[in-house]
């Protein structure tokens, strides 16, 4: 298999995986939504007539039962998929993210069992927090450094003191699908192409001498124009000209603003989009190479 293949079957999982990490995010956002009501039932004294009945529209059980199973089932997917791709690793990575998966559609079935409840959540918590601590665990083992082992118990520790308020341990699921999702992205660009397209594409001194243009054009409309009211609307506007975005809540009066926000609209039609072409081919190329190279 040549490593054109190889890219392209590593590229199924990783897809799956950001679209299911993708998922998640709507899905924790709306079961912190649904969990408020549960955690709160015991502080109706603290809460006003308005504010409980606010919660309770916003609240129903048989949605937060289908949210929270749907979100740990798809936690348990994207562990599979991940146990999947780090197959290399070794058997001991392979069965703990398997046994990791497998706690997590435990969690998934918890909320079909017992009913979207206090109890529930506090069981998801813990379920939640067995599976990150297991993988913790592993960490510790497999790097035996005492940064890392000091790093990793300080994870275990605040997974304990957290697993029993579910609002932490969802906001927690929502940060991890972001960062994961961040990995994904930026996983593939490596920083020394990126320099190497700076220094070869001038990209620096344009975009150096872009803000220098738009700092210019914004006082001169900001003292000149008096249909540009503060510096922040200049700095707003001279940006909506030269991106050739044109939101049109900001115009100029003018013939001399006018006159302003033709150039930069040329020069933002020109340079920006010249250099943005240039920049996307030459990394293009770049990449090609270094994968070619890889290969030899």
């Amino acid at each position: 298999m040549n490593s054109a293949q190889k890219m392209k079957r590593s590229a199924v999982p990783a897809i799956a995986e950001s679209l299911l990490l993708l998922s998640e995010i709507p899905l924790s956002l709306a079961l912190i939504i649904q969990s408020m009501m549960v955690q709160t039932q015991g502080l109706e004294g603290a809460l006003t007539g308005e504010q409980m009945a606010a919660l309770e529209a916003a609240t129903d059980p048989a949605e937060g039962r289908a949210i929270s199973a749907a979100l740990f089932l798809i936690l348990a997917a994207v562990q599979a998929i991940r146990a999947f791709r780090g197959r290399e690793r070794g058997r001991g990575f392979f069965a703990v993210s398997l046994a990791q998966a497998g706690l997590l559609l435990i969690g998934a079935a918890l909320p079909l069992a017992m009913g979207f409840k206090n109890a529930t959540l506090i069981a998801l918590g813990i379920v939640y927090a067995l599976a990150l601590g297991i993988g913790r665990v592993y960490a510790i083992l497999r790097d035996r450094r005492l940064r890392s082992a000091a790093l990793n118990i300080l994870c275990i520790l605040g997974l304990a003191g957290s697993c029993f308020i579910f609002m932490l341990t969802d906001l927690l699921i929502l940060c991890l699908a972001l960062l994961s999702l961040m990995k994904i992205v930026f996983g593939r660009i490596r920083l020394h192409t990126l320099k190497r397209i700076i220094r070869k594409t001038y990209a620096a001194e344009i975009i150096f001498g872009l803000l220098l243009l738009i700092i210019t054009f914004s006082f001169l409309l900001y003292y000149f124009d008096p249909g540009i009211e503060s510096m922040r609307d200049a700095l707003w506007y001279c940006f909506a000209i030269v991106t050739t975005i044109g939101f049109g809540d900001l115009t100029a009066v003018t013939t001399f603003g006018r006159v302003l926000s033709v150039i930069l609209g040329i020069y933002g039609i020109v340079v920006v989009a010249l250099i943005t072409s240039i920049i996307v081919n030459f990394y293009g190329e770049t990449k090609k190479e270094d994968t070619e190279s890889e290969g030899d």
